[in-house]
This record gives C-alpha cells, structure tokens and sequence, in this order.
C-alpha cells in the first residue's frame, strides 16, 4: 500500500488517549487520568520513544499538539514547569491556570521582582498566537494587586505577612475614588488584572478562585479591580467569580467604554454585588453577554434599557422581586435568565421582548402562571422555556398548551418540573406543538405524557 505506515516514525496521524481512573497493577502506576499522560509525555518529547510508540521529537511534539487544543494541568506547579509545558504546546487555543499556578505566580516581595520572574512566561505567552482563552488563579492576581498599589502608592511598603498587608490597605483605601471610598472602613484586597502578562492575542480572560478558597485571601473580604484599559482593549470576554466585589467596578466600566473596545461579553459571578450602577449602565452599550449570576441584586435600573445590543441577560439566583421596566427595550435580547429569584408574579417587560429565544423562569414563584398564555403572544421566536418549580401550595401552574402552540410555533424544549398538582390532561395540548422535541415534567406524569406525546422527549 502507497503511503507511510503506521510503523513509521514519522507518522502520528491523531493521539487519543481515554481516562483511566482504575489504575494500571500490572506496571505499577497508580490512577491515571488523560491530564497525567498527556503531561507524561510532554515531559519526554525530546526522546526516541513516547510509550509504545517509536517516534522522531517533532513528530510525537506534532501529535501531542494537535491532540491537545486546551490545557488544565490540575496539579500545583512551579514556574518553571509551566515555562517548560508551554514550550512545548506552542499551538495551545485556550489554557487554565487556576487550579496548578497560585504558588508560581505568587510569593513576591515587590510588584518589580513579580514582573521581572514572570517575564519568561509572559514571553511565552506572547509567541502563542492560537491561545484565545486564559484562565487565571484569583489569589495570585489579588496578591500581584496588593504589590501594585505599593509601588503605586506606598513605594517602599513591606508586604510581609498579614500586618504588612493589613498595613498597605489601610494607608490606600482613601485614595480609590467613588464607590471603592466605602473600602476606607475596613480590610480590602486589590484585584490586577496585569495586562503585561495577558497574551496580546487573547480574546477571552477568565479569573476564578480554586477549589477551597484561600485563608489568606477571605470570601466576605471586600476587593477592587485594577486595571489599565489601554492594555485589554483587543479582550472580547472578561469574566469574574467567587470575589467579594460588593460595588461594579468602575474600572470595568472604563475598559467597557474605552475607544476600540472590543469587550462584549461580562460575567461577574458569585461576587456578592448588591447593585448596578444605573447612571453608568450606558458604558455598557456595546456589550451583547451580561451574566451576573449568584449575586445579591434585589432590583435592576430602568437605564439597562441603555444596553440596546445585549442579546444575553442572566441574572439568575438573585433576590429579584421583580424585573424593570427598562427590559422592555432591549429589543436585541435573545436569551434571559432570572431563574432562582423571589418572583411572585410574570414581570410585564416580558410582553414586550419579541425576540426572546431562549427564557428561564424557573424556581420562582408564579403560582398560577395565568399570564404566561397572554405575554407568549410577543415570543414567535422561542425555542426554549423553563418554568420549572414555580408554583406551590397557594396553586398549581396553569401551562397554557394551546397557547403555547398557537403562538411559539419553534418551541422546542419546555420544562415544568417540580411543579405543585401539576394534571397531565394541562399538557395534552402540547401535541400542537409543531417543533417539541423535549418536555420535561415530574416522574408521576412521564408515563401519561409519553403515550399522549409519541413523537416527544419525556424526560
């Protein structure tokens, strides 16, 4: 046969190596998983042999590359062995390094030697034109925080220790302007996010706690964003989570606002926000993904109708009583999340928003639900709806199927699980239904429904 074989050094068509968690008894090693081997093998590129296979450096470094477009080493990792990693997957797309690089890119005296012992990686970083998405530990960038505001405003500052942070916080509090003025009362943290070391052809920057947290760096503590807009304009996605931001960072505002911005998408997760900055809500006008899930917002601005090229919302797992009035103009809007809130009734922006695809209304409390068959009028486009333990003993929800029918002709998934005295003879109607394709319900009804539904999902 024409063509190299597969005993040819030189040719590694794909590497496809499956999780073993069992172990191996027979040579010895203890579990194993895809992350260990694929690591294993970097660390022998430059030898005659990868395992069982015979291959050249290049070729099994080719192999390795291509079948390894993302990396999450999960073990903790010194400087060097990142440096050493990354050398060898010059061709990375997206890399994470919150649960391995909190020791190597921490432990500096001054915010100079930080920069000076991460130059290597950042390097590195640099010549990875393919890497898009980077993944960073928050308790490093929150201690590289602290070292910034020392040079910046207390040069000379010790940062040994608790005292000496407790110290720098205390000399710098007075001088954030605005809503980080609040931060004067007590102990803070300053979150960098370092532009130098960010790869200039990322497109995507994610900052998240490990698993565990960090007894240096408290959950409640109070923390603000540092950054330098001019140095992340070319970033399109910035997420934020499990930090104690309180206040929307101003800083993300700028950045948001800033000349040949390109940031569309926001996430702030779990960061314990207890309000949105509606004077500023118009910084954001170019954003298309907000998500502000698992925050503590007990009411939204009527100016987030300024945001007129969002087409993603989620403001999921908050203390929302109900939803502004502003949404109704937000006419790009495509998915909206407010699962998880203090909802007692369907807000009436949602009459509004016709171009609505996707909604998730779910673990609320609109018992009832008698509105839904009027405000689905607006929703000719959605594909998907979730209302999912919204009703309780004050009475059962009421699922307008011919409604749903006659006016969501692309309904495809809806889900009314976990519902109180919800009758399967409420659901026979979604038979009209032209596009459904998935209905899930209760375990007592999926039996009924599968055979009032043949051509459905009942899950």
């Amino acid at each position: 046969m024409d063509g190299p074989s597969r005993s040819d050094p030189a040719f590694i068509g794909s590497l496809s190596v499956t999780d073993c968690e069992m172990g191996c008894n027979a040579c010895g090693h203890g579990p194993l998983t895809t992350r260990d081997v694929l690591v294993e093998i970097t660390r022998h590129l430059d030898g005659r042999s990868v395992g069982a296979l015979r291959a050249v450096s290049l070729a099994a470094r080719d192999a390795v590359d291509a079948a390894l477009p993302r990396a999450r080493p999960a073990r903790p990792a010194t400087l060097g062995q990142l440096c050493g990693l990354l050398e060898r997957l010059p061709s990375l797309q997206e890399l994470s390094l919150a649960s391995c690089a909190d020791g190597a890119l921490s432990g500096f005296a001054s915010l100079s030697e930080a920069e000076a012992a991460l130059s290597p990686l950042a390097r590195l970083l640099s010549r990875m034109p393919r890497l898009s998405t980077l993944e960073l530990p928050l308790a490093a960038l929150l201690e590289l925080g602290n070292l910034a505001w020392a040079r910046a405003w207390a040069a000379g500052a010790h940062l040994q220790g608790r005292d000496g942070r407790e110290a720098l916080r205390a000399a710098t509090a007075g001088r954030y302007p605005g809503a980080y003025r609040s931060l004067q009362r007590g102990p803070h943290s300053v979150l960098l996010l370092p532009g130098w070391l960010v790869n200039p052809a990322a497109r995507r920057l994610s900052v998240t706690r490990a698993a565990g947290g960090s007894p240096i760096w408290p959950d409640d503590q109070p923390t603000c964003v540092w950054l330098e807009p001019s140095e992340l304009t070319r970033l399109e996605a910035l997420a934020i989570e499990h930090v104690c931001l309180s206040h929307f960072p101003p800083p993300l505002l700028q950045l948001a606002a800033a000349p040949g911005s390109a940031l569309r998408e926001l996430r702030l997760h779990c960061c314990q926000l207890r309000a949105l900055p509606g004077e500023a809500m118009e910084s954001l006008g170019r954003v298309t993904s907000l998500q502000l899930s698992g925050n503590f917002l007990k009411a939204l601005p009527d100016a987030i109708g300024a945001l007129t090229a969002l087409r993603e919302l989620d403001v999921s797992k908050n203390a929302l009583p109900t939803l502004c009035n502003g949404l109704a103009a937000l006419t790009a809007l495509e998915r909206l999340d407010a699962s998880s809130n203090q909802l007692l009734a369907l807000p009436r922006c949602l009459w509004r928003l016709s171009g609505l695809r996707r909604l998730a209304l779910s673990h609320n409390w609109l018992s009832g639900g008698g509105q839904i068959g009027e405000a689905c009028a607006a929703w000719g486009r959605l594909t998907e709806l979730r209302l999912a333990n919204v009703s309780d003993k004050n009475g059962a929800l009421a699922v307008p199927a011919a409604a749903l029918a006659e006016r969501c002709p692309r309904l495809a998934v809806l889900d009314v699980s976990a519902q109180f005295q919800l009758e399967a003879a409420s659901l026979a109607g979604l038979a009209a239904c032209p596009r459904l394709r998935r209905l899930e319900v209760g375990q007592p009804l999926r039996d009924a429904l599968r055979r009032q539904l043949p051509g459905v999902e009942v899950v």
